[in-house]
């Protein structure tokens, strides 16, 4: 017997739930997923909402398995009209290019009868969240079913991995292997397949992650496809027919969940009855809209909705319990964003209207709970008769408030509701209500009992069955405080070495779902709410960006109890920026005077560290009179001020002293040992232990160095000891041995970053650039560890910068739309993103773009152009070469040379020589180089590019040319550029990291490599004119390249 793969297994498992969907009106056919809540007398079949366009009605076939591993199926059709397809109430369609419509949510649900003979299991598959980098299955009926045909025969598969989750986006992007298409018609072999289940090939508990919707672009565009949410159909399901479906977040274990004990109900909602007159009707539609934008966390959107519907002329007519319900949402939207000014005039409005009495009873108990109002909320919930329909909620609420007012034992409180398990005791009346109470139970769980892991499995629990942001945010405050529970000491301090790492991690992958997924309004909500804890989690993990980004929002809109809470973020804060070097102090407000005299002395310090503290290149004398100066400075200084202020500037002048000994040698080791006297006063164990580290380094030799603390890391493992190792060699200036270091522990140390993984990448990345080692280690480990980046932003800040460091600037637009957002956040400069932007729409030779750039910069009389100006400039003819009078690059008198060169050459082989030949005049493709396009220029042959189907080149090949004539007039140069600009079959583009890869493991990277590795990933020839080609290159990658002379007509 065959034995299964993991993955085949589970396709088994879910082949029942694939359904054919068949357009009874255009006889399209596609696919779906099957959902049966389990009592009901109906079924539904989730689609994409292009698949149903136009349709009258609707047939879905799918398989009613006997046994299955023996391919024994009935075969179920069903029938519905086009009054039983659902569409997204936030959907906009309009026409394609194709003929048929695009959808902005791109999603639809059918609604078919369920006739009482036919049997079916309730469904057993859970919702999730895709992420960068899951393995995926695509199970559906790609082709569709001809007439006759066995529908099993039609059933296929598909697998593959993400490629990008944009968190605010209503689509994934996945790339299906290719062992699945034919990469001569990617799109023909994946007609049929839209609206296919996308399943997550990890989860053997069946976890959807989206519906297959279309390829990208319309040849399938390097196999990627896009899928649709998943989120979308459980909003539909919730929303137009009270149906609840779970939702997993795929990075939680299941032992963080309560158990679900046994299924008392099916998921289903009372029905929503219908409104009748025509205006209820309308703001029944409209209330669908509003919950769908709920659903997405776009509640600014959502009240800015609920207001203009108010100033409807229909609005006032409409019944009066619609008309509560509508303000209900509006209400909710209110109450999450913590408007309070706000949701007390729509209370008094509802009272005006006769829609409520005093308060709407269900939400002013569960608001006087959130807002920790107990012993108002007993009163309010002691005067509610047991016959009231909100009595149980208030019981229960009365009796959570208890443990706060009371100070009662969780048995009195938490334990009459949920047993030892932490499942309920009781069945609640419907899911809903399930998952508030579950909330609330977590929340008193951690808040007044401190017990995380039991609120951490109540609080998963309710974030399945009604994935709310509230929610989110409590189970991310439980992880954030089991994280720290053991860190505490007697004084209420956090010791950092015994934070549990781990949960920590997970408290950040759910303030990351909060943060990236939420609009605005809805985060000012959170950070007033939760500040605290999404602050200090990144703090904790040394998150740099995070801490920076979310420091004006906790500045702005987080309730600080008092002046010092307000100063320990600020001084978080402002230990980050100064970092690089600099730091504006009127930003904070609770810094006393020492803070700011400290932080200012620390920049001025960095700034100095940062160049001269890393072994880089011996200084100039004017540095060591610097380092003095800085040093009488920070003595001064050290007398004046107290406490932490005075740790921190002996362990500054610790540093300082450390650096004249390295670089000048100077004789100063016995005052780093005073200063290191006073820190052995203090209680702080990490600051005695680092310091003792750097006077141990200076009184040792480099081997010694190596051999304590190689000793030291072998004996203790952790990442601190990792780094204490390897800041020897960098300081020593042996970049080898540290970047082997760092390969090692990516290698081969995967547990000690385990807790963490993406920081250690991050870290790399971070040394690679900053000591400008080679890219090639760079790419190769970016494209390995992005799938440990759970921080979308961090990857996109990442991509960027590899792109720029590699002269890829690809999709210009996509540079500004990524870029502009750190601009915003003021962690980019205006004038280096401006400047950045000039220099990618430059090397794109578009013009109007780049004159935007370039007048965005700030103006200053004593501003000094850039290179990336200059080449701008005289590229646009505004100045004059600079004329280099010592340049020596693309002249006419080395033309005949060159040529010459070109017909001495032996590398390559006469046969595979007139392969490429043949090859060429079958397909006219090729990539072209600087050297290539000038000699063509000079010869007068550019035209012949005109005959060709597609010609490439590289941005590295444009700014050659663009420096070629900056530095002195050269009018074959500008010929070539203009020529590139007006011919219609020229492309400027550049590969992407995967094909450099393939060039940079092998030869030097340079332009001639660039070209190769664009032609690589073309599948196309190399035409490379460079008089200085490589002989690595050539040899290497003879069977991709020709001589410019081999091919053109000379």
């Amino acid at each position: 017997m065959v034995e299964l793969t993991e993955t085949e297994k589970l396709e088994y498992q879910t082949q029942k739930y694939s359904v054919l969907v068949t357009n009874g009106t255009t006889g399209n056919q596609g696919s779906g997923l099957l959902f049966y809540p389990g009592s009901e007398d109906r079924l539904y079949v989730f689609t994409c909402a292009h698949v149903v366009d136009q349709a009258e009605e609707v047939q879905a076939s799918f398989l009613l398995p006997k046994m299955a591993e023996q391919n024994d199926y009935d075969v179920c059709h069903l029938t519905a009209p086009k009054e039983q397809i659902i569409f997204s109430p936030l959907d906009i369609k309009t026409d394609g290019e194709s003929g048929q419509f695009q959808h902005t949510h791109d999603i639809a649900v059918i609604v078919f009868h369920k006739d009482i003979g036919l049997h079916l299991d309730c469904t057993a598959y859970c919702l999730s969240e895709a992420e960068d980098y899951m393995p995926l299955y695509v199970q559906g009926y790609p082709g569709g079913c001809r007439d006759g045909e066995e529908i099993l025969f039609a059933l296929d598969r598909a697998v593959g991995k993400v490629k990008a989750a944009v968190p605010k986006s209503p689509f994934f992007e996945f790339r299906v292997e290719d062992g699945f298409l034919d990469t001569g018609d990617r799109e023909l072999e994946l007609r049929g397949f839209s609206g296919s289940p996308v399943w997550d090939s990890t989860d053997q508990e069946h976890s959807v992650v989206g519906l297959m919707s279309a390829g990208k672009r319309e040849n399938v565009f390097r196999s990627l496809v896009k899928a649709v949410k998943m989120r979308y159909v459980q909003s539909i399901m919730k929303n137009r027919f009270g149906i609840i479906m779970e939702t997993k977040l795929p990075w939680i274990p299941e032992e963080d969940v309560a158990d679900r004990g046994e299924l008392r109900y099916d998921g289903t909602l009372p029905p929503m009855e219908d409104r009748g007159t025509v205006q209820d009707i309308w703001l029944t539609e409209q209330q669908q809209r509003i919950r769908a934008l709920v659903d997405e966390l776009k509640l600014g959107t959502a009240i800015d909705l609920c207001q203009e519907l108010m100033e409807d002329t229909r609005f006032p007519v409409c019944s009066k319990e619609n008309k509560l319900l509508f303000l209900k949402h509006l209400m909710y939207c209110y109450d999450t964003c913590l408007l309070e000014h706000e949701s007390s005039a729509l209370e008094q409005y509802m009272r005006q209207e006769g829609l409520i009495e005093e308060h709407d009873t269900g939400r002013w108990l569960t608001k006087l709970f959130m807002s920790q109002r107990y012993e108002e909320l007993l009163h309010f919930a002691e005067e509610i008769p047991k016959e009231d329909k909100d009595y149980p909620l208030a019981e229960f609420l009365g009796t959570m408030a208890k443990a706060f007012v009371l100070k009662i034992g969780p048995e009195e409180t938490v334990g009459l509701y949920v047993d030892a398990q932490e499942r309920l005791r009781e069945p609640a009346k419907d899911l809903a209500t399930e998952s508030l109470y579950l909330q609330i139970i977590g929340y008193v769980y951690d808040i007044f009992y401190h017990m995380p892991e039991k609120a951490i499995r109540c609080l998963n629990r309710s974030y399945r069955i009604n994935n709310q942001p509230i929610i989110c945010e409590a189970l991310a405050g439980a992880y954030y405080h089991l994280a720290i529970r053991d860190a505490l000491n007697e004084e209420n301090r956090i010791i950092i070495e015994r934070i549990d790492y781990e949960n920590l991690y997970k408290a950040r992958q759910c303030f990351l779902i909060i943060i990236e997924q939420e609009d605005e309004l809805c985060f000012k909500g959170a950070i007033k709410r939760m500040g605290w804890e999404i602050f200090h989690t990144f703090a904790f993990l040394n998150d740099f960006y995070r801490i920076l980004t979310l420091y004006p929002w906790m500045k702005e809109e987080f309730l600080f109890k008092n002046d010092a809470d307000r100063r320990d973020v600020e001084m978080i804060c402002a230990n980050v920026m100064i970092q690089g070097g600099s730091i504006d102090l009127s930003q904070f407000s609770a810094l006393t005077d020492e803070d700011c005299l400290m932080f200012q002395t620390g920049a001025e310090i960095n700034r100095f560290m940062n160049a001269w503290g890393t072994g880089g290149p011996p200084p100039v004398p004017e540095v060591a009179q610097e380092l003095d100066e800085m040093i009488t400075k920070a003595e001064n200084l050290t007398a004046q001020v107290n406490g932490d202020a005075k740790l921190t500037f002996h362990r500054s002048l610790i540093l300082l002293y450390s650096s004249g000994f390295r670089l000048f040698g100077w004789n100063v080791l016995d005052k780093m040992r005073q200063h290191y006297q006073k820190i052995l006063e203090s209680s702080n164990q990490q600051l005695i232990e680092d310091m003792g580290n750097v006077i141990f380094e200076c009184e040792h030799s480099y081997e010694e160095n190596i051999q304590h603390f190689q000793t030291a890391f072998e004996q203790t493992p952790s990442m601190r000891s990792w780094h204490a190792l390897l800041g020897i060699h960098i300081r020593a200036g042996n970049l080898d041995r540290a970047e082997e270091m760092y390969q090692d522990l990516l290698s081969n140390h995967k547990e000690l970053y385990q807790d963490a993984p993406e920081y250690a990448y991050r870290d790399y990345l971070d040394f690679i650039r900053d000591h400008h080692r080679d890219l090639k280690n760079a790419l190769k480990y970016f494209l390995d560890g992005k799938e440990q980046f759970h921080d979308q932003d961090i990857v996109a800040f990442w991509e960027t910068e590899l792109r720029h460091f590699t002269f890829n600037f690809n999709e210009p637009e996509r540079y500004e739309e990524e870029r502009y957002p750190f601009v915003e956040k003021e962690l980019i400069p205006p004038e280096v993103y401006y400047r950045g932007a000039l220099m990618v729409y430059t090397e794109n030779l578009n013009g109007l773009k780049a004159d935007e750039m370039f007048q965005a910069l700030p103006e200053s009389p004593l501003r000094i152009l850039t290179w990336e100006e200059v080449k701008y400039l005289v590229w646009r003819e505004k100045i004059e070469p600079v004329n280099d009078p010592d340049w020596k690059g693309m002249m006419l008198e080395r033309v005949s040379g060159i040529l010459e060169q070109y017909a001495g050459e032996v590398w390559g082989d006469t046969v595979t020589k007139t392969k490429l030949i043949n090859r060429f005049k079958i397909n006219r493709v090729c990539v072209l180089d600087a050297w290539t396009l000038y000699l063509l220029a000079v010869q007068g042959k550019l035209n012949q590019l005109e005959q060709l189907d597609t010609v490439y080149v590289p941005h590295i090949a444009v700014d050659h040319l663009l420096n070629e004539i900056s530095r002195r007039a050269n009018p074959p140069a500008r010929e070539a550029l203009n020529f590139m600009n007006t011919c219609s079959n020229i492309y400027i583009c550049s590969p992407d990291f995967s094909s450099q890869l393939k060039v940079r493991e092998k030869v030097f990277y340079d332009e001639p490599a660039s070209v190769v590795a664009l032609a690589l990933e073309k599948e196309c020839i190399a035409i490379i004119g460079a008089p200085y080609t490589g002989e690595a290159l050539l040899r290497t990658f003879f069977a991709d390249i020709l001589r410019p002379t081999q091919i053109f007509i000379w």
